[in-house]
């Protein structure tokens, strides 16, 4: 069983230097880290990712850029795109080793993995600071994104120690966590955590090298 644990920036809920918090996290080595940070221009988000690379590539962390296609190809990451980018761009990404896409249908998730994408990103799946008054899709949504598709699925969307474990109950290969690392006061412990549980109810170390 392969269980996936991807860390997801957002540099403006960050509580201390954005730098220092990627480094915290990527010492906990989750599976991936994708560097969304869509308020910066081009310039600036090639400027920042390529400092983030370079922590990742300290600890051996696999590392994609969301939605700035030129950016990764500049910066040899792997990219990860919303559905419309996707659709609008899927036969120019031959170059990416993983490609991600978030999708937010089941017929989205069909179509994604016929057009080739590596792995899909549901959510939000529970209520999140970065998408204040929002309701949350749930976990029957996951599911069914789920069960549409044979390439890994992730869900996201205020995903803690607490409700993982909810998460992978759905047949989901994994959980992406975004704001409760840029919020929390021990990045580290809270991905330690995640796996702890992880392997206490599935019995499994998680493994995402087949898929990364």
């Amino acid at each position: 069983m392969i269980i996936m644990l991807f860390a997801v920036t957002n540099s403006r809920l960050c509580r201390e230097d954005f730098l220092t918090r990627m480094d915290k996290i990527a010492s906990a080595r989750p599976d991936r880290i994708i560097f969304r940070e869509k308020q910066l221009s081009h310039t600036a988000l090639c400027e920042l990712a390529e400092k983030c690379s370079k922590i990742c590539s300290k600890y051996s962390i696999p590392f994609s850029i969301n939605s700035d296609i030129q950016a990764a190809q500049s910066l040899f990451a792997d990219i990860h795109l919303p559905y419309s980018l996707f659709i609008k761009n899927y036969d120019k990404l031959g170059g990416f080793k993983a490609i991600g896409v978030s999708v937010h249908s089941a017929e989205e998730a069909v179509y994604t993995e016929q057009l080739g994408a590596s792995y899909l990103i549901a959510g939000h799946i529970f209520a999140t600071d970065c998408k204040k008054g929002l309701e949350p899709r749930g976990l029957k949504y996951l599911s069914e994104i789920v069960h549409s598709v044979a390439i890994p699925v992730l869900g996201i969307g205020g995903v803690t120690h607490d409700n993982v474990s909810d998460v992978m109950n759905t047949g989901a290969a994994g959980a992406c966590v975004m704001s409760h690392l840029m919020i929390c006061d021990d990045p580290d412990g809270e991905i330690r955590k995640i796996r702890f549980m992880l392997n206490a109810d599935f019995g499994v170390d998680a493994d995402a090298s087949a898929y990364l």
